[in-house]
């Protein structure tokens, strides 16, 4: 099954949403991004376990490989 991704872009012509399958997440984890991503417009309670579950996740891959 092939994964449908939507991007969203700032007025400035950079993605700070990434939309796989329905589910929307910043572009990319920069702290800037994910700044964007968090107060924009129409992000609601979901997308936002998501986010922290996702970089939750993202941590838990850096410190496997710091040790």
């Amino acid at each position: 099954m092939e994964q449908k991704t939507l991007l969203t872009f700032n007025e400035n012509g950079r993605a700070i949403i990434k939309t796989v399958d329905g589910v929307d997440m910043p572009a990319e984890l920069s702290f800037q991004c994910v700044n964007e991503f968090v107060h924009s417009y129409d992000i609601n309670f979901e997308d936002l376990q998501c986010l922290c579950l996702g970089l939750a996740a993202e941590i838990e891959k850096y410190k496997k490989l710091a040790t």
